[in-house]
């Protein structure tokens, strides 16, 4: 067998086994990042939420695509008293995907009817077969199949509650790449909650960006939920109108405000990541927001 099957084949039994098992084995890690460590004044002990662009889009198809940040969200995850009930990512490699997944199953956090808390996980598609396909010699050295946005669940997906699409065309916007933006939406009968995850055009364009955005709170409204409410999040690459968000019933993460500024969620100090939560009481604790070397997104999380 050559060096390229082996590694297709390596590749094929990890994604499977991660249905299959769950190994009680806590992976080994040199550190925490500074976004996954126990900060002070930070409640831990409350249901979190959580988004982060993990910019999967870094380099291009000569260099890797950001391999450090998937051990780094693991961290994040098990180095909490309470794991977050949803993570929205974007800019999310099909290689991180099934990394992060096969580490959560082997770290006992992955769904099974044995453990009805673990995650489940779901994906959108926004490039197919990504810059050629497989890049680099190694699982996390290269971005894989599809490149998108995902949802990192607690517990099982309530049936006929989810769903996930894309754009209009007309609203699309144009891509170097061709990439198609889109939405995900899933509800968890866990614990009774739904979330939505998206990334939108990034420019703040009025002809496709703000128009992504409309479209998407629009989803935000209409999707079905249990007692905890729903969670709508992203990145949305603008600061989206928000009195039309308030006047649906959404309440932000991030305000008020403080006065005269906004809370940034990029290292060019804009607020372009969101948590909107519908037809709840607002947010009673503040939010963690936290720099992280490893994306040009900041960590985004919410306490409810």
């Amino acid at each position: 067998m050559n060096g390229t099957l082996m590694r297709e084949a390596f590749r094929r039994a990890r994604i499977h086994a991660v249905c299959m098992i769950a190994v009680s084995i806590m992976p080994v890690f040199s550190g925490l990042p500074a976004d996954a460590q126990t900060i002070t004044g930070v409640n831990h002990q409350v249901p979190q939420i959580v988004q982060f662009n993990t910019w999967g889009g870094k380099g291009n198809a000569s260099k890797r695509f950001n391999a450090d940040i998937w051990g780094r969200i693991l961290n994040s995850i098990v180095s909490r008293n309470v794991k977050p009930y949803f993570l929205s990512l974007n800019e999310v490699c099909a290689n991180g995907y099934n990394a992060l997944a096969w580490d959560l199953g082997v770290a006992g956090l992955g769904y099974s009817s044995s453990n009805t808390s673990g995650y489940s996980i779901y994906h959108t598609v926004s490039l197919g077969n990504f810059m050629g396909g497989q890049i680099g010699e190694d699982l996390y050295g290269s971005c894989g199949t599809w490149y998108g946005n995902a949802l990192f669940m607690r517990g099982a997906e309530k049936p006929n509650t989810g769903g996930a699409g894309w754009y209009d065309t007309s609203i699309q916007g144009s891509s170097g790449y061709g990439e198609k933006r889109n939405w995900i939406c899933r509800s968890s009968a866990w614990s009774g909650r739904s979330a939505c995850s998206t990334h939108t055009q990034p420019g703040c364009l009025p002809g496709s960006t703000v128009h992504q955005i409309e479209a998407y709170r629009g989803i935000g409204e209409f999707v079905s939920y249990g007692s905890g409410g729903v969670y709508v999040m992203g990145d949305l690459n603008c600061e989206p109108y928000l009195s039309g968000w308030q006047a649906a019933g959404f309440s932000e993460i991030q305000l008020p405000k403080p006065p005269g500024e906004w809370h940034e969620t990029t290292d060019q100090h804009e607020t372009l990541d969101y948590i909107w939560r519908r037809n709840t009481p607002a947010f009673s604790l503040p939010p963690y927001i936290a720099t992280s070397d490893a994306s040009d997104h900041h960590w985004v999380q919410a306490h409810i």
